[in-house]
C-alpha cells in the first residue's frame, strides 16, 4: 500500500512539474500574457512555439486573437521543409498574386500581383532564394548577374547569417532589393492581412518613388467618393448613361471602378463573372474607331464588320444583357454626327429590347450631342452625369490614406485642407501634389510639412497639368472665344454673361448669342468656371491655382491679341 502511494506522490509530483515546466516556459508566459506577440517570433520556431501552446491549450486562444488559423501555421511550419516552387506558390497565394518560374536551378520566379487588389504602382516583381550554402559574396554575384539594377526583388532565404548580412545590402536604397528577416517572413504567412506585411516591407527598403500609389495618368486604382453616381449606375435597373466631364476629372477611374464590379478577378487575374445576368465590356477608343476596341471585346476577329458586331451585341440569352462602357467617346461620336449617326439609333434600339446598355464617357463633342443637339440619337438616349470636383471627404482619403500605407503623415491636417482648397477639390491635382511629395521628401521622413507641399504645388510637373485648356474645341473660333473669356476675367475673379458681351461689342468681336453659351458652357463643363449663388449669369473660378497660374502671364497683351484676330 506504502508502495502503491509513493508511485502516486511520485507520478503527481512528475505530472504537475511538466505543468509547471510548461506554463513557466518563456515562450508560453510571453505568449499567455501578449498573444500578438506570436507574430514576433522567428519563422524556425514556430514549430515548437505551436507545440507548447496546443500543449498548454493556449493555441486556439493565441491564434484567435491574432485573427490566424492552424491551417496558416500549419502552412508556415511546413514552409522551412518545402522546395522552392512550393514555397513561392505558398506565398503567392497568401498575396493573391501569380508566380512563373524564371531559371532551371528552381531559384528565381517572377511575382505577378493582382492589380485589382494589390494598393502599390507595382505590377510584377521577382523572387530570389538563394541555396543555403552560397556565401554573401556568390548571392551577390548571382543577384548582379540575374537582375537588372532597377528590378525589384524579394530575397527569401532561410539561413539566418545570410539574412543578417544582406539585410544591411537591402537597407541600401541604391538597390531594388527586398529582404524578410525571420519574424517578417513569420507575418507574411501567419497575419490575416499579408499584403499589408508585404506593403510594409516594401515601404521600409525601397524607395517610395517606385512603389508610389500616385498614379497621375489615366485611371488610377486609387478611388475615393463617387458614392452617389457609383450608387445610380450599379444599384438603379439597367439604363444607359452619359458621363461628361472635363479632362483629368475621373471619368476613366469611374468606368473602370464600373468594369471591376462586373468583372472582379481571381488570384490568377481571371475575371469572376459575379453578375449572371450582366457581361460588362470596358471599351477606351483611340480616334473616332469603334470597331476594332469592340471586336476585341466580343473576342471576335478584328476585322469583323461593324454590322457583324451590331449584330453580335443583339446576340445574349435569354434574361441577361450587356453593358458597354465606351471611353473616350468624342471622337467617335463626332464622326456619327458627320455621318448622319450610322451607329447609334442601332444602339438605341438594342437598349429599348434590354439586350444591350451603354454608357459614354467623354467631354464637349460628348455633351453637345446629348445635351445641346436636339436632332442626335443621344438626345434623351441615357440618363446625364456630369463629373465635377471629388467630395471634400474622398479628397482627404486621397490625401492621407495611401500616405499612411507608406507611413507618412502631415504635420497638420491645415496642410490638407490647405491642398484640397487649392485645388479645388480635383482628384488628379491632389495626386500630382502627393506623387511631387514623396519625391521631394528623403525616405527616413516621416512627417509632410508645408514646405514639402509648397514645393509640390509650386512644381514644373504641377504647374503643366494646368495647361491644355487652351484647346478645348477643334473649332478655332469657339476656342478663341473660350480664351477672350477667361483672360478677360480672371484677375477679377467672379463676372457675369454681360460683362462678357459688353467686351465683345466695345471690340467690335464677332459672335452670336448661342457660340456665347455654348463657351460658357464649355468652360463649365471642362471644371475652370462654375455658376455662382448670386444669380444665373454670374461666374467665379472653380481652381484656384490655375487663376494664379494665370494671373501670372501677361493678361492684357493675350486678350489684345485674341481680340485682334476675327
Amino acid at each position: 500500500m506504502e508502495i502503491f502511494i509513493l508511485l502516486f506522490a511520485g507520478l503527481f509530483i512528475g505530472i504537475a512539474l511538466y505543468y509547471l515546466r510548461l506554463y513557466r516556459h518563456p515562450t508560453v508566459q510571453r505568449l499567455s500574457t501578449n498573444p500578438l506577440a506570436l507574430m514576433e517570433i522567428p519563422l524556425e520556431q514556430l514549430k515548437e512555439t505551436g507545440s507548447l501552446l496546443k500543449r498548454a491549450h493556449y493555441l486556439d486562444t493565441v491564434l484567435s486573437t491574432n485573427g490566424a488559423t492552424e491551417d496558416c501555421l500549419y502552412q508556415g511550419v511546413l514552409f522551412l521543409e518545402l522546395p522552392n516552387l512550393a514555397r513561392c506558390q505558398l506565398l503567392a497565394n497568401r498575396l493573391h498574386a501569380r508566380i512563373a518560374l524564371k531559371d532551371r536551378h528552381n531559384t528565381i520566379f517572377d511575382l505577378m500581383l493582382n492589380q485589382d487588389r494589390f494598393p502599390l504602382k507595382l505590377a510584377q516583381c521577382s523572387l530570389y532564394l538563394p541555396p543555403k550554402t552560397l556565401t554573401i559574396a556568390q548571392i551577390m554575384e548571382q543577384l548582379r548577374g540575374n537582375f537588372r539594377s532597377d528590378e525589384i526583388v524579394i530575397i527569401i532565404s532561410l539561413n539566418e547569417l545570410q539574412r543578417v548580412k544582406l539585410r544591411l545590402h537591402t537597407e541600401d536604397r541604391a538597390y531594388s532589393w527586398v529582404m524578410p528577416n525571420s519574424q517578417e517572413l513569420t507575418q507574411l504567412l501567419l497575419h490575416p492581412n499579408p499584403t499589408k506585411i508585404f506593403v510594409n516591407l516594401l515601404v521600409n527598403q525601397l524607395e517610395r518613388t517606385r512603389i508610389s500609389p500616385y498614379i497621375t495618368q489615366g485611371g488610377s486604382k486609387l478611388f475615393f467618393g463617387r458614392e452617389k453616381i457609383l450608387s445610380t449606375i450599379l444599384q438603379a435597373r439597367p439604363a444607359n448613361y452619359i458621363i461628361s466631364g472635363g479632362r483629368q476629372l475621373g471619368k476613366s477611374s469611374l468606368l473602370q471602378k464600373i468594369d471591376s464590379y462586373y468583372n472582379p478577378k481571381d488570384e490568377d487575374g481571371k475575371n469572376i463573372n459575379f453578375n449572371k445576368k450582366c457581361r460588362c465590356y470596358y471599351l477606351v477608343l483611340a480616334g473616332d474607331n469603334l470597331q476594332k476596341p469592340l471586336a476585341k471585346a466580343l473576342n471576335l476577329p478584328l476585322d469583323t464588320h461593324i454590322d457583324s458586331l451590331l449584330e453580335k451585341l443583339a446576340q445574349v440569352p435569354r434574361g441577361t444583357y450587356r453593358l458597354i462602357l465606351i471611353d473616350e467617346a468624342d471622337q467617335f461620336i463626332k464622326k456619327e454626327i458627320a455621318s448622319f449617326y450610322p451607329t447609334l439609333p442601332y444602339f438605341r434600339s438594342l437598349s429599348e429590347q434590354g439586350l444591350c446598355y451603354f454608357i459614354f464617357a467623354g467631354f464637349w463633342e460628348l455633351y453637345y450631342a446629348a445635351t445641346l443637339d436636339f436632332k442626335s440619337p443621344l438626345k434623351y438616349f441615357g440618363e446625364p452625369i456630369y463629373i465635377n470636383e471629388l467630395e471634400e471627404k474622398a479628397c482627404q482619403q486621397l490625401a492621407t490614406e495611401p500616405m499612411k500605407m507608406l507611413n507618412i503623415e502631415y504635420e497638420s491636417p491645415e496642410l490638407v485642407k490647405y491642398m484640397i482648397k487649392q485645388t479645388g477639390q480635383r482628384a488628379n491635382l491632389i495626386a500630382i501634389i502627393c506623387d511631387e511629395i514623396l519625391k521631394e521628401i528623403p525616405n527616413e521622413q516621416r512627417i509632410i510639412t508645408a514646405k514639402e507641399v509648397k514645393t509640390a504645388i509650386d512644381s514644373e510637373v504641377l504647374q503643366s497639368a494646368l495647361y491644355g485648356w487652351t484647346a478645348l474645341t477643334d473649332e478655332k473660333k469657339d476656342a478663341r472665344l473660350d480664351r477672350i473669356i477667361i483672360y478677360a476675367t480672371v484677375k477679377k475673379g467672379q463676372f457675369t454673361r454681360g460683362e462678357i458681351i459688353n467686351l465683345l461689342n466695345k471690340f467690335n468681336h464677332p459672335y452670336h448669342s448661342e457660340q456665347l453659351s455654348q463657351s460658357l458652357n464649355r468652360l463649365k463643363l471642362a471644371f475652370i468656371i462654375r455658376k455662382t449663388t448670386k444669380g444665373e449669369d454670374y461666374y467665379s473660378y472653380c481652381v484656384p491655382l490655375f487663376r494664379q497660374m494665370l494671373l501670372r502671364q501677361e493678361l492684357t497683351l493675350l486678350l489684345r491679341d485674341e481680340l485682334k484676330t476675327k
